[in-house]
């Protein structure tokens, strides 16, 4: 399991925990995917989340992780309608 908090890398306008990400601005789409990551922004807009997960978590109960979800191996989607 992972924490948002802790795993974030702002690179600017694209922020996340993923191993790999792009985003792709094209003429009337959008393109978007990431490896091994549960949250993924771009310029303040959140493009994926993982799901919080309240049972996969296996660590000590006392170790309190409020942000906890598992990560996607891989994502990718086009949107259109967006704008370059």
């Amino acid at each position: 399991m992972f924490d948002w908090q802790t795993g974030i890398v702002d690179y600017g306008v694209l922020q996340t925990d993923a191993g790999f990400a792009f985003v792709v601005d094209r003429k009337g789409e959008r393109e978007i995917g990431l490896i091994s990551g549960s949250r993924l922004c771009w310029g303040g807009e959140v493009l994926f989340d993982m799901p919080k997960s309240q049972h996969m978590y296996q660590g000590p109960v006392d170790y309190e992780v409020s942000d906890r979800k598992d990560r996607m191996p891989r994502w990718h989607v086009v949107v259109p309608g967006t704008t370059a």
